[in-house]
């Protein structure tokens, strides 16, 4: 039954799924000992993952939790580790924070019993992991490494994955030179596997190669390739961060009132709030490139406790390095503030601050 329910959960019929689950489970109820114990923990940690899928996040953090502490009692590894995998793939997508030290207990079981493919997959959310805690440079090491592991499996295409993640990463840090031969890879294997979401996430980041190196409108013209992409397989939250990445292109390309054009129609919308410390920050250097700094002002002044408010710090950093740019009182401080989270994260290079005063 437990293959059935497998089968199910590919065909995103989940309720069927957790019923087939629920009868196996039921099933196992009055038995001990460490097999009872990992098949309950095989079969909680898979119906964690229907809930998650159904967007039942306490739900899913439940099982996940029941199936780690079932996998524990067995004293297996090769339990504990898909277990401990579940769970920290749960919080990661949740966007809570409880989830510190599953992935690294994960990747240590994985390493305990040979498994390449899932210290793969650990070594990659821990990468993820790394990089929304705005720990860049820890991340860009850690999707290098699940590249080398899938590479060693023959798995191309989350190595396409991992390699276009990196890239994304060394592009935020300015590292363009770094940056380019890792998407050219990455492009090669999307369209050898006709993964579709990875060409566009791909053609995003060429885009801001592009725009970022003084090539503003091949830039453009690869980012509106890449929304486009992103509309076609319907992948609404990708459009949207290739929106942002058109309203930095527009200014780089020296047309301010372009960047506040598309940006006042983006933050009209209902799903950009975390996005909006960004969106500030680009429309205050934009009234700054116009001539305006008492607007520049506002916008950045709106976009700081925006960026705390979403964890953003490289949106914080760039919302203090604009009130510095727009010559506020107490400027050395705000710069200082900027200057130093961007040398957390490892930028080397911001040419959006070239995008300044006029």
């Amino acid at each position: 039954m437990s293959k059935l329910a497998t089968v199910d959960q590919r065909l995103r019929k989940f309720p069927q799924a957790m019923r087939r689950l629920s009868r196996e489970l039921g099933a196992l109820e009055s038995l001990s000992g460490a097999e009872a114990h990992r098949a309950r923990s095989g079969l909680q940690r898979r119906y964690a993952i229907s809930k998650i899928n159904q967007g039942r996040i306490d739900d899913a953090i439940a099982w996940g939790t029941a199936a780690v502490e079932e996998a524990r009692l067995s004293d297996d590894p090769a339990a504990l580790a898909p277990a401990y995998t579940t769970l920290h793939g749960i919080y990661l997508a949740s966007g809570q924070d409880s989830y510190r030290t599953l992935g690294t207990l994960a990747l240590q079981a994985y390493v305990e019993i040979g498994d390449l493919s899932g210290q793969a997959q650990c070594t990659n959310n821990l990468a993820v992991e790394a990089l929304e805690d705005n720990r860049w440079v820890e991340a860009a090491e850690m999707f290098s490494r699940a590249a080398d592991l899938y590479r060693r499996l023959g798995d191309i295409d989350n190595e396409g994955v991992a390699l276009c993640n990196r890239a994304e990463v060394l592009v935020n840090q300015g590292r363009y030179d770094d940056a380019a031969p890792l998407l050219d890879d990455a492009a090669e294997i999307a369209r050898s596997v006709s993964d579709d979401e990875l060409i566009g996430l791909v053609l995003r980041q060429q885009g801001r190669v592009q725009a970022r190196t003084g090539q503003p409108e091949s830039g453009l013209a690869l980012l509106e390739e890449a929304r486009t992409l992103f509309e076609k397989i319907e992948a609404p939250d990708e459009a949207l961060l290739t929106d942002l990445s058109i309203a930095e292109a527009i200014l780089l390309g020296g047309d301010p009132a372009g960047t506040l054009a598309c940006t006042e129609e983006l933050l009209a919308s209902e799903s950009v709030a975390d996005l909006e410390s960004h969106l500030r920050a680009l429309r205050g250097l934009a009234h700054l490139r116009s001539g305006r700094p008492g607007e520049a002002v506002a916008e950045f002044e709106q976009g700081v406790p925006a960026g705390r408010a979403s964890d953003s710090t490289f949106a914080y950093a760039l919302n203090c390095l604009g009130l510095s740019l727009a010559g506020v009182e107490d400027t050395g401080p705000w710069g200082d503030r900027g200057s130093t989270v961007l040398r957390q994260l490892g930028v080397v290079a911001m040419p959006l601050l070239d995008a300044g005063p006029a």
